[in-house]
Parts: structure tokens; sequence; C-alpha cells
């Protein structure tokens, strides 16, 4: 997923209408941007300390992880009592990249975040914590869903329509599609898929180039890589099926590409995900 001009001036209004602060990740839930830039400034102070920010980074993990679960936008409460959501961002059957809302003060919970902010250490400016909460405006689960829905369509839309301007039948668009339902043919290479879609290997190279930013081998080894971490966070399928759905011999193989390409390994995205879970 790449970032849009016409996304970002969509979670630029939203921001301006309903005050709510948008992060937009890829597939590998790396931040593409933020609207407006950088966290609030309570989130700020909170994350001047080192284990205060492991735990944000733990809530943002359980939230890909439960949006991933059920494909669909999921709100809970972070560590210090704020209200936030993810929604992922599909196509083609396959998570393409997140949008992350927050963080919000939900109805009634003020008193609440009062008390996590007493319970802090003294490494933590309460005072200014206290001053940040006083600021916030209460806002309910169900003001938050709406957002979030409408900035999954949205998000959804330009990614529709980037696709449509292109010419009918996009060879780009095919490249990808073709990769993507022939992801568990373990004889699936830069060569078959020009020989599939008549392209000779240096217009194909090309047009990954241009369009990936990066070679059609390389291309391939990482839509493989995306998509194990994908079943790791959200099945608990065995590593050799997981190997064999993304075109893998072998476990062995599916931990040395995605050390690779994620430097995890196949048992710490799944242990990753799970402590996210178990977290809540």
């Amino acid at each position: 997923m790449k970032a849009n001009p016409s996304l970002g001036a969509i979670c630029d209004d939203i921001e301006l209408i309903t005050g709510i602060k948008t992060v937009i990740y890829d597939e590998n839930r790396h931040i593409i941007c933020a609207y407006p830039n950088g966290h609030c400034a309570f989130c700020e102070e909170i994350r001047r300390s080192e284990a205060l920010t492991a735990k944000c980074l733990q809530c943002d993990a359980h939230g890909f992880t439960q949006s991933d679960l059920s494909r669909d936008i999921h709100i809970y409460r972070c560590h210090m009592g704020l209200v936030e959501a993810v929604a992922p961002v599909i196509e083609n059957g396959r998570t393409i990249g997140y949008l992350m809302l927050g963080q919000l003060l939900p109805k009634g919970g003020r008193e609440h975040v009062r008390a996590q902010i007493s319970a802090l250490s003294e490494d933590v400016d309460k005072d200014a914590l206290g001053t940040y909460l006083e600021a916030m405006q209460e806002t309910d689960d169900r003001h938050l869903r709406a957002v979030a829905h409408l900035l999954a369509m949205s998000a959804a839309y330009v990614r529709v329509h980037e696709w449509m301007r292109k010419p009918k039948g996009s060879i780009t668009y095919e490249i990808e599609r073709y990769a993507f339902e022939n992801l568990s043919n373990m004889a699936l290479t830069a060569q078959s898929v020009g020989v599939a879609l008549g392209l000779s290997r240096t217009s194909l190279y090309k047009l990954c180039m241009e369009s990936f930013g990066m070679g059609m081998g390389e291309y391939i080894r990482k839509m493989r890589a995306d998509e194990a971490a994908r079943l790791l966070r959200t099945t608990d399928l065995p590593f050799a099926r997981i190997a064999e759905q993304v075109g893998l011999s072998t476990p062995a193989r599916l931990t040395r590409l995605l050390r690779a390409q994620t430097g995890q390994s196949a048992r710490e995205i799944r242990a990753a995900a799970k402590n996210a879970r178990n977290a809540r």
C-alpha cells in the first residue's frame, strides 16, 4: 500500500471535522504517514518512558492482530484507558494496509485515565498528563466506528480508482493478480510469470521496477513472506502447512525467507501475535 495524496486529503478533512487522528500503515505494519503528524500531546508525554512506550507498541500489535482475525474494525482501550481503532484495508482477499484512529477519551472514562496517571512512576510528568487529559473531549465507540468506516471506504475508493485510471486490463495489475493467485505454486518464478503473461524478461523487470520498486523475483519473495506472516498471526496452522500455502517446500525455508524479509522467524512472529492477544 502506497501513500496517496487523495487519501491524505481525506484524512486531513476527517481530522479537521472530527479532531480524530489517523495513522496509515502498510501491510507490514510500518507507518506510511500520520494526520496530523506525530502523536497527541498526551501520548508524546507517555512515550518519554521506555517502559510505557513498550506497552503502547504492545497495544498497537494487539489492535493489528484482532483486526486481522476479524477482518473488520477493532476498537479497544490502550493501557492508559484511551480508545483506539484499527481497520484493515483489504484488496484481492489480502490485507494491503491498516488505518489506526485515536487516541480518544471514551465516554465516562476520565476518572479511569486519571487513576492510570496516578499509578505511574515518577519518570513521567503527571501534571502535564493531567492537563492534557482535561483538554480531551469525550467520544463513544459508535462515533469512532462511524469515522473508521468512512475512512476505510475512502481508502478503498482511492485504491480502486488508482487502478481504474490505468488502461483496462492493466498489465501491472495482471502481474500482481497472477502472482498472488499462484503463490502456493512452488514453480512460481519471474520466468513463469513472464511466460504466462507473454512478457519478455526485460519487459517484466522494467514493469516491476516501475510499479513495485523491485524485480519480479524479489516481489514474489515479498508476497510470500507477507502472506506467511499474516497466516502466522491469524491462524494456528502448522508451519509446514503455511510453508505449503506460500509455495515453499519446508518450514526451514519458510523461516529463512521470513528472517531475510522481516528479521523474525516464523516462531517469533506467531509468539508476538499470541502475546499481543494474551495481553488483553
